[in-house]
C-alpha cells in the first residue's frame, strides 16, 4: 500500500472540480462520472469545506432523512466510491473525520472564483459560469448558492462602476445588462444603465 502511495504522489494529475452552473470532474482532459448525485454531492462539499469533517455530521448531512445506521453505511459506500473512481489518495479518512487530502491537487471552480473576485475580477466573472451545483437540493447547497451568486454580482457591479470611472460605457452597459440577466431587481444595475 505505500508504495502504491508514493507511486501516485510522485506523479500527480490535477484534479478540475467544477460546481458552477453543472457538476463535472475532469483529470487529464478525461471526464470522470460518479455513481450517484448524494457522492457527488459529498465531494463538492468536502472540496469547497477542506477541513475534517466528523463522520455524524456528513452522514447526517447528507443522508439525514434514513435512520443513523443507514447513513452511516451510505456513507461508508460514497467514500469507497469516491475512492475507486478518484484514487485512494483522494480521501483521509479515520474512525472520527473524514477530508479530501491537502496533498492531493485539486483545482475546483468556485474556490478559484472566489480567489479571483478579489484579485482578478474580470477572469472571476469569466468562471463564473452558473449558479453553484444546479439541480442540486441538498440543504446545505442553498446558502452557498446564494453567497457566491451575491458575490457574482457584487464582482459585476465594481466593474461596471470601473468601466463608468474609465468612461467605458459600452463595458459599463454590457456588465450592468449581465448583472440584470442574473438579478432583474438589481436597483445597482439600473442605477448605472440611468447613468
Amino acid at each position: 500500500m505505500a508504495h502504491t502511495r508514493t507511486k501516485t504522489s510522485a506523479v500527480p494529475t490535477l484534479l478540475r472540480l467544477f460546481l458552477l452552473g453543472s457538476f463535472r470532474i475532469e483529470r487529464a482532459a478525461q471526464t470522470i462520472h460518479l455513481p450517484t448525485r448524494k457522492i457527488e454531492s459529498l465531494l463538492a462539499f468536502l472540496a469547497l469545506f477542506p477541513e475534517p469533517h466528523p463522520r455524524e455530521k456528513l452522514a447526517a448531512l447528507l443522508w439525514g432523512d434514513v435512520t443513523d445506521e443507514q447513513a452511516r453505511t451510505s456513507l461508508r459506500t460514497a467514500l469507497a466510491a469516491l475512492r475507486k473512481e478518484l484514487g485512494d489518495d483522494i480521501l483521509l479518512a479515520d474512525r472520527e473525520t473524514v477530508q479530501l487530502n491537502p496533498d492531493n491537487p485539486i483545482w475546483v471552480d468556485a474556490c478559484a472564483f472566489e480567489q479571483f473576485a478579489t484579485n482578478d475580477p474580470p477572469s472571476a466573472i469569466t468562471l463564473y459560469q452558473g449558479k453553484l451545483l444546479p439541480d442540486f437540493y441538498d440543504d446545505w447547497i442553498a446558502p452557498e448558492r446564494e453567497r457566491l451568486r451575491t458575490l457574482y454580482l457584487d464582482t459585476l457591479l465594481q466593474l461596471v462602476q470601473q468601466a463608468r470611472s474609465e468612461s467605458k460605457y459600452a463595458r459599463a452597459i454590457e456588465l450592468a445588462r449581465q448583472v440584470l440577466s442574473a438579478d432583474p431587481a438589481n436597483e445597482r444595475a439600473h442605477q448605472h444603465l440611468m447613468f
